[in-house]
């Protein structure tokens, strides 16, 4: 009879990917060209003036220590891009 014993005597488990209530994400929730509402974080005492209206992914970012993805976006309205973190973009409906 097999068993799934290693050589210590232990079980051996899967990798876990989730510690608590923080799990790691592997994958990007917007693709290039969809179009996302922004809501920039306001960090301290700063206020970022966004133009309002929808934005496009231009590119899709690495992810930041804290392991959130970010996007370059782009407003049809603005002449420069931006770059956001994951939690900062809605998708349009």
């Amino acid at each position: 009879m097999a068993s799934d014993r290693g050589s210590l005597g232990r079980r051996s488990r899967p990798a876990a990917t989730c510690q608590l209530a923080r799990c790691l994400v592997t994958e990007y929730k917007f693709r290039i060209g969809q179009l996302v509402y922004f809501h920039p974080k306001r960090t301290g005492r700063s206020q970022v003036n966004a133009a309002a209206g929808p934005y496009q992914i231009v590119q899709r970012l690495p992810a930041a220590e804290d392991g959130e993805f970010h996007y370059e976006i782009r407003s049809a309205v603005e002449d420069h891009n931006r770059v956001a973190r994951e939690s900062e973009l809605t998708p349009t409906r």
